[in-house]
């Protein structure tokens, strides 16, 4: 296995899955031509220069790819705290890495949003007729929707939005769909509120993030006096929120739950304040919020109930394989040790020299058998060149943190080491009944795959149990990729597949297990 064939294989299985993506959205184009480019100049690379062709494709991967989707994700939660003049920095830089889907006028238009939070909507709309003038990204309506905001004009806003907004515009914006549903919750309409939630949520959820849709929820929970959701809201996905805003909206959750006093200490220790929300804490202390048991119709009530369930599977299955984990300690203090112990078989003779491999503990079936079985320990953190080493990594990086929030970092452990070491055992059992016992295996790639397993069972029971389509959905991605991997394993060579199978279905076993005993003790 050599840096070509894996960056050929990363960069192909990446951009199909973007431009597959794209197609089935109908939206933000330029990831399919970026995607298609890259693709053909690989292909072309190959074609002259096999044996770079991956290297190139992976830079152009890497600047065209990695680097906007980080930093258009950096970019939106800036813009969610309202930090649009930081924002506006990294929109220059990816301004000049993308095209279409109106990047290049971001930059311009994040100073326009900053404009308007001070204040200066006469200089803002100047540079609104002057420079954004472009009827297909909706950057008038934006902006004039962040003036109601800010202005806390919550009926005229639900007047303009219902009025002078057509559907094929509102519901294909973040911005004004969110706003939309909470100007009905500002004016009391909470059976629209919750009725047009239901009936849009599936758009909402196409709109290229998992923000807008948190939001959405965030907006009916909290005009619902559902306070328990929204600090599950605020302490999970929308954890991106700053505090001061995480506050006014338990306030609001209170208050509406009848809880006025109460909400009103919460609003009154807010202390950085701007002007949006200094207006907003003003309207929320000087209107009170509709009652829920008097206003909302008894036939929404298995709605919420819906939302609520929805939610809950969106925390437990929804952070399944990401390039954009959450934090994860213990999955990072796995990948640090791995990396010190790869710089200690440097200084100790080279990761690609057997000897020094087999004094610092890899698995060698003979050895093991002859009284050294802590080698089946020690051969997960030793791995054969920086490669080797780095795509480990990174497939711990995507699947760990999943594992270590769903499972709790304990049963985490009991998955990891008992793929880990029970693939390596087994490998070494096989190897010597084949007379195979000088063989040497190192690696954490059966310990990752026992997370891929763990990852699958997780969704399958979330899928076979719960009925969750998300799960189902995450669950054929996760299929996905192990039928890839097998391909992989198959056609590159010094790749084990025996210890890579054998570590996935020991993940599977314990994870299921595990489930099983959780399962029984509630």
């Amino acid at each position: 296995m050599d840096l070509n064939t894996v960056l050929h294989f990363l960069v192909t299985i990446s951009c199909c899955s973007i431009g597959l993506r794209t197609l089935i959205s109908r939206n933000n184009w330029g990831w399919l031509l970026v995607a298609l480019g890259i693709l053909i100049i690989m292909g072309t690379s190959h074609y002259f220069l096999p044996q770079q062709s991956g290297l190139i494709g992976g830079i152009f991967w890497l600047i065209f790819i990695l680097i906007p989707i980080i930093g258009l994700g950096q970019v939106n939660r800036l813009v969610y705290q309202e930090h649009f003049g930081k924002a506006r920095g990294i929109a220059i830089i990816l301004s000049w890495l993308h095209p279409g889907d109106g990047w290049q006028k971001q930059p311009q238009f994040l100073k326009v949003l900053a404009l308007i939070q001070k204040g200066e909507i006469e200089t803002a709309n100047t540079i609104l007729n002057r420079d954004l003038n472009h009827p297909n990204y909706g950057f008038h309506h934006t902006a004039k929707a962040l003036q109601f905001r800010i202005e806390a004009n919550w009926n005229d806003c639900l007047s303009w939005l219902q009025k002078e907004i057509p559907d094929s515009v509102l519901w294909r914006s973040p911005t004004l769909a969110t706003l939309y549903l909470r100007s009905l919750g500002e004016v009391g309409d909470l059976n629209g509120l919750v009725g047009i939630f239901q009936a849009r949520q599936n758009q909402i959820k196409n709109l290229g993030s998992s923000i807008p849709i948190n939001l959405a929820r965030l907006y009916v929970f909290a005009f619902l006096g559902e306070v328990r959701e929204v600090k599950k809201l605020l302490g999970s996905t929308l954890k991106v929120y700053p505090q001061n805003l995480q506050m006014f909206w338990l306030a609001t959750a209170q208050m509406a739950l009848g809880n006025r006093q109460e909400g009103k200490n919460l609003l009154l220790k807010i202390r950085e304040k701007d002007i949006a929300l200094e207006n907003a804490i003003v309207h929320r202390l000087s209107n009170r919020l509709a009652k829920v048991n008097q206003t909302l119709n008894p036939e929404y009530l298995p709605l919420i109930n819906i939302i609520k369930t929805d939610l809950n599977q969106e925390i437990n299955y929804g952070s399944a394989v990401s390039i954009t984990p959450s934090k994860a300690n213990l999955t990072y203090s796995l990948m640090l040790i791995n990396v010190l112990v790869f710089i200690l078989e440097i200084t100790q003779g080279g990761s690609q020299n057997l000897e020094t491999l087999a004094r610092l503990g890899a698995a060698i079936p003979k050895e093991i058998v002859s009284g050294e079985p802590w080698r089946v320990f020690t051969a997960n953190f030793l791995h054969f060149g920086y490669i080797h080493l780095i795509s480990n990594m990174l497939g711990l990086w995507i699947l760990s943190p999943y594992v270590e929030f769903y499972l709790g970092w304990f049963r985490y452990l009991i998955v990891y080491f008992f793929s880990g070491i029970g693939a390596i055992s087994l490998f070494a059992a096989l190897a010597i009944f084949t007379g195979r016992e000088d063989d040497l295996l190192v690696g954490s790639s059966a310990a990752i795959m026992g997370l891929m397993g763990a990852t699958f069972m997780i969704l399958w029971r979330g899928w076979r149990q719960e009925k969750s389509k998300l799960a189902q959905e995450k669950l054929q991605l996760v299929t996905i990729i192990i039928l890839l991997q097998v391909g992989f394993d198959f056609s590159v060579a010094n790749v084990s597949f025996l210890g890579h199978f054998f570590g996935l279905i020991l993940g599977i076993i314990s994870t299921f297990m595990i489930l099983l005993i959780g399962q029984k003790n509630n």
